[in-house]
């Protein structure tokens, strides 16, 4: 009975505070005695007031860039460095500025026999 009523008085609370809950409440202390009113706690967070303000005066803080094309440009060679395509070679060692894929298998030693 109490796990239908407590959800009920819950909600008439809230709705008589005017609020609206952000978390799942967390219920305690709940007594439930016969010929007395059904007591609990409940602990939540509720969502803040906002209260909207004029805002149409407000003007966006604006910083200068010393140079917005270089700024660009740097952006554009990272991002087109991190999508290149390399293509394989083999006909010769590595050399600087190659990248290399490597694979292995690693083995136990054989164990000496003693």
């Amino acid at each position: 009975m109490g796990n239908r009523l407590v959800p009920r008085y819950l909600r008439e609370a809230i709705t008589r505070k005017n609020s609206s809950l952000f978390s799942q409440p967390a219920i305690t202390d709940l007594k439930m005695e016969e010929g007395k009113p059904l007591q609990f706690k409940a602990a939540f967070e509720v969502m803040p007031e906002i209260r909207s303000r004029r805002y149409g005066d407000l003007k966006p803080e604006q910083k200068d860039s010393p140079s917005p094309d270089k700024e660009v440009q740097e952006n554009s060679t990272i991002f087109a460095s991190s999508r290149r395509a390399f293509d394989p070679v083999e006909d010769r060692a590595i050399a600087d500025g190659d990248f290399a894929q490597v694979s292995f298998v690693a083995r136990p030693k054989a164990k000496a026999s003693r």
